[in-house]
């Protein structure tokens, strides 16, 4: 898919969205760049394309095809273009760092529980 000229694309974890096409290709390079071996696969998508509108749900795999230590599920809102043929503007969500970090210490501490014998 392409991105038109004048896109808007705000990842809500950047203060201030990328604007226009280059600035949002330069983001989304430095995010393949850093991001190497990483695959997003596509869980749920809903489209209303009587108003150019698609959302889509995710989850993000390393490259053994396990999930990350890091916020790794998001949901993100395309607007495309009149004739459906650019992305005009995209809004990315991911879940929270903190969210993921307590359900990893919940998840180690019952495993570190010793088992009790019947």
């Amino acid at each position: 898919m392409q991105l038109s000229e004048s896109v808007y694309f705000r990842d809500i974890n950047y203060p201030e969205p990328f604007v226009g096409r280059s600035a949002t290709r330069a983001y989304l390079k430095e995010c393949v760049e850093n991001l190497i071996g990483w695959t997003f696969v596509i869980d749920d998508w809903a489209e209303d394309s009587a108003r150019q509108r698609l959302g889509l749900s995710w989850h993000v795999n390393d490259v053994d095809g396990n999930a990350l230590i890091i916020p790794t599920k998001g949901i993100s809102f395309l607007k495309m273009t009149d004739d459906n043929s650019q992305i005009d503007e995209c809004t990315d969500i991911n879940e929270s760092f903190l969210v993921r970090m307590r359900a990893r210490r919940r998840a180690g501490a019952r495993a570190a529980r010793p088992t009790r014998a019947p």
